[in-house]
C-alpha cells in the first residue's frame, strides 16, 4: 500500500509500481491543498456512499469513502475497501507458495480494523459492535 488504506492515493504498489497503472487517468495526489474539479467529503456527504466521514476523512472521496489527502485519477488502479484483505491474502498466499522452499519474513497486516473499516459484505452484521466488529471477524 501506498500508505494506510485512509490517506490518498488509493493503491496497491508492486515491484515498485502502481498496480493495474490506468495512464488514462494518471494519478495526483496532494496533501495540501486539492485539486480543482475534484468533490471534497467535507463539500459533498452525499457522495460518501459507502461511509459517512470521520476523524478528519473528508477530504478526496475515493470508493464512496473520505479520505485524507488530495487525489485525482486512478481509473482502474484504484482499490475497493472491501476487497482490501482478500487482496493482500490472495498476494501472501502466492507469495508462500512461490517461496516455500528458503527461509522468509512476512509481515501480514491487512489493515481492515483501521479507518475507514468497510469489510466485505460476508463479513457485514456478523458483530454487534458495527462495522469495527464485522472488520475484526
Amino acid at each position: 500500500m501506498a500508505a494506510t488504506a485512509d490517506r490518498v492515493p488509493c493503491v496497491f504498489i508492486e515491484n515498485g509500481k502502481v498496480a493495474n497503472y490506468d495512464p488514462s487517468a494518471p494519478i495526483e495526489v496532494s496533501y495540501e491543498k486539492p485539486f480543482e474539479g475534484e468533490p471534497l467529503g467535507a463539500d459533498h456527504p452525499e457522495l460518501l456512499y459507502n461511509l459517512k466521514h470521520s476523524h478528519g476523512h473528508d477530504m478526496a472521496i475515493v470508493n464512496g469513502i473520505g479520505r485524507i489527502g488530495y487525489m485525482k485519477g486512478g481509473g482502474k488502479a484504484l482499490w475497493k475497501d472491501e476487497n482490501l484483505a482478500d487482496s493482500i491474502t490472495v498476494h501472501a498466499i502466492n507469495f508462500i507458495k512461490e517461496n516455500k522452499d528458503k527461509p522468509f519474513f512476512m509481515y501480514f497486516a491487512t489493515n481492515d480494523v483501521h479507518v475507514p473499516r468497510f469489510p466485505h459484505e460476508r463479513f457485514r452484521g456478523k458483530n454487534e459492535m458495527g462495522l469495527r466488529g464485522d472488520a475484526i471477524v
